[in-house]
């Protein structure tokens, strides 16, 4: 298709490689939005789908059997540790507790 759009805007595409072709036919991003948008989109979306997903590492799939409101209790924040001084004395810190809370809902949109 850049060979094309080049030789209708009679420009020469002799000797030209694949890569010259489509950065010559290429002036600006409104040439050949369409193919340009779908190949630059299909080739991210298989780089997005080869990297591994760092929030699958950080979570796990849970389930909620009804709309009521989900609480997960854990650990939070430790205590920052302290030099100890030249006697070796270690002073006694404490753990804080953390809740995380989240509920299914049901949203929609009717379209005209």
């Amino acid at each position: 298709m850049a060979k094309e759009l080049l030789t209708l805007r009679g420009e020469s595409t002799m000797a030209l490689s694949p890569a010259s072709l489509v950065t010559r036919a290429l002036y600006t991003t409104s040439d050949l939005p369409i193919i340009l948008g779908n190949t630059v989109g299909r080739v991210l979306r298989d780089a997005y789908q080869a990297a591994p997903s760092g929030i699958r590492r950080l979570g796990r799939q849970t389930t909620a059997r009804d709309f009521r409101a989900v609480n997960k209790i854990m650990l939070g924040e430790a205590p920052l540790l302290k030099k100890l001084n030249e006697a070796g004395e270690i002073k006694a810190g404490t753990m804080a507790e953390a809740r995380e809370a989240y509920k299914i809902e049901t949203w929609a949109d009717l379209l005209p």
